[in-house]
């Protein structure tokens, strides 16, 4: 029969490769082995590991579908596995939400977390079915609207009144099918146009009315990248590419400058030199 300590590393290893841009290793002294040195056969090594919790940090971002006036909520979960989990003892788990989630949304969504781990069957390997119970229960948390916003104002309107900014994101690397769904969807809500170009490196050009383009900014930081840096941006008085078109990917960043060139050259070379990229 294998160990707990067994089980719980073959449980963890699942859990990595079903998050894999989420997942992240810690231990109750801040140290981050990796799986091969958690498997490691070495004494010193599996004697230090089996003499203390084996604790990780899931980091995922619930998004529910809510207007573009209520705030997107973004938790993340650590979870400690003690050395009598799971035979006799139930993961323990909380709950660190994002600093614009409003008071009474923090007290519901770990309310929501006691409710779901004491929901759990004793005696069987149960962090995935803990983690995907949690991020159901969290979509349906959504935060009131702030007083001094109006939930019928249609960002297109709103263009008239304020600048038009262009703005190109750099990523270390895109991904995450779960990350390319947001950026696709936001621009669309925010009633954005622009690129995405999935890989290494990641590159997100989007334009829009100044405050939309400041709402898409502060909702993809809040995703965790592991590195995502503002690269440029253009404040106008129009738009250059078509209104409210939603983000559309495309393979290489040669397509994004095409495209650009087709409107004026100087916004292609703005991009490559955003990008760092010497031609197209």
């Amino acid at each position: 029969m294998s160990s707990n300590r067994e089980r719980q590393l073959a449980e963890l290893v699942l859990l990595q490769s079903m998050y894999p841009d989420e997942f992240e290793w810690q231990t109750p002294h801040g140290s981050e082995p990796s799986l091969d040195e958690l498997e490691a056969t070495d004494p010193s090594v599996t004697l230090k590991i089996e003499r203390r919790y084996i604790s990780h940090t899931l980091s995922y971002h619930c998004r529910p579908n809510i207007p573009l006036t209520r705030i997107a909520a973004s938790y993340t979960l650590s979870l400690t596995l003690p050395a009598t989990y799971p035979t006799h003892s139930p993961p323990t788990a909380y709950l660190h939400c994002a600093p614009d989630i409003p008071t009474a949304t923090r007290k519901a969504a770990r309310q929501l977390l006691t409710d779901t781990l004491s929901s759990l069957e004793s005696g069987i390997e149960s962090l995935d079915l803990l983690v995907t119970s949690l991020t159901a229960s969290l979509a349906t948390l959504v935060p009131p609207p702030s007083p001094d916003q109006n939930p019928t104002t249609n960002p297109i309107s709103q263009e008239k009144s304020e600048p038009i900014r262009l703005q190109l994101f750099w990523a270390h690397h895109l991904l995450a099918t779960s990350k390319r769904k947001d950026i696709q969807s936001w621009s669309r809500e925010l009633h954005l146009t622009g690129w995405a170009r999935p890989g290494h490196p990641g590159a997100v050009l989007v334009e829009g009315s100044a405050s939309s383009v400041a709402e898409f900014e502060r909702r993809i930081k809040a995703l965790r990248w592991q590195a995502l840096q503002v690269r440029g941006s253009i404040d106008g008085p129009e738009r250059s590419l078509d209104a409210g078109q939603g983000v559309v990917e495309v393979q290489e960043l040669s397509e994004i400058v095409s495209a650009l060139r087709t409107i004026d050259d100087s916004l292609a070379d703005w991009f490559l030199s955003g990008m760092k990229i010497g031609h197209a």
